[in-house]
């Protein structure tokens, strides 16, 4: 019996551009089952990215947890023509053109593009793409579209914070707190100098503290009250390690 895969995927952005959501839901096909779903909210963003990173999560997801486990196909199905004609035609010349567009103007959303292109060279099971009509009859399309809708109600600083617990534990977050603090902090904003980081585990904790000061205005009951490294540490006390 052939085992196969299907990921039925969706973004949404509302406004566009504004805030967005990306969701997807994993079927057997053997006797239709809901293998996983997942949904992830995004602060400032567009529809099509959305669209597209809702495949990306899609292709990340199988690849970590089915490659090499015996999987024949994999399918996505998708609502949107976008995604489908980029990845199964567009995409084509994009790469021999160098990333250029018509115009001679760079791919819109460019980087999305070359990550999703990356994953699927590093599957070993055949992708089928395929697109369906969204809010029609396609019985896993429209439960995916109302996946998507309750993004809306995540808040995307606890939404990271979580997967960072998820991968990491409570020690692993406060390794990485510990060695924020024995930084010397620079540049005239903490805005800048947490936005400074580029790798992700310290990015869920800056954006958890950003999303605090923006909430709660310039004082913050005195926790910005001296420099920046105190601040932060006052914060991670006083709110982070109490909720």
């Amino acid at each position: 019996m052939v085992k196969m895969i299907i990921i039925y995927t969706d973004g949404s952005c509302t406004p566009n551009p504004g805030k967005g959501t990306c969701a997807f839901i994993a079927v057997g096909s053997v006797h239709d089952t809901e293998l996983h779903r997942d949904v992830k909210v995004h602060e400032e963003t567009t529809n099509n990215r959305m669209e597209l990173q809702a495949v990306i999560n899609a292709i990340d997801w199988f690849y970590q947890v089915h490659h090499d486990k015996g999987v024949d196909k994999f399918k996505i199905i998708t609502d949107s023509q976008y995604v489908k004609n980029g990845i199964t035609e567009w995409i084509i010349k994009w790469k021999a053109n160098g990333w250029k567009g018509s115009g001679g103007k760079n791919v819109l959303n460019k980087g999305m593009w070359k990550d999703l292109d990356t994953l699927i060279g590093y599957l070993d099971t055949p992708l089928e793409w395929q697109w369906t009509k969204g809010h029609a009859n396609d019985k896993w399309n429209n439960e995916v579209d109302k996946l998507c809708k309750t993004g809306y109600d995540i808040n995307p600083s606890v939404d990271a914070l979580d997967r960072a617990f998820k991968k990491l534990g409570h020690q692993g977050l406060k390794n990485i707190v510990d060695k924020v603090h024995g930084m010397n902090i620079k540049g005239p904003t903490v805005e800048e100098y947490f936005m400074s980081f580029t790798f992700d585990d310290v990015m869920d904790i800056s954006f958890e503290f950003l999303t605090y000061v923006r909430e709660h205005g310039n004082d913050m009951n005195g926790i910005l009250t001296g420099n920046k490294k105190e601040a932060f540490k006052r914060w991670y006390n006083e709110v982070y390690l109490k909720k």
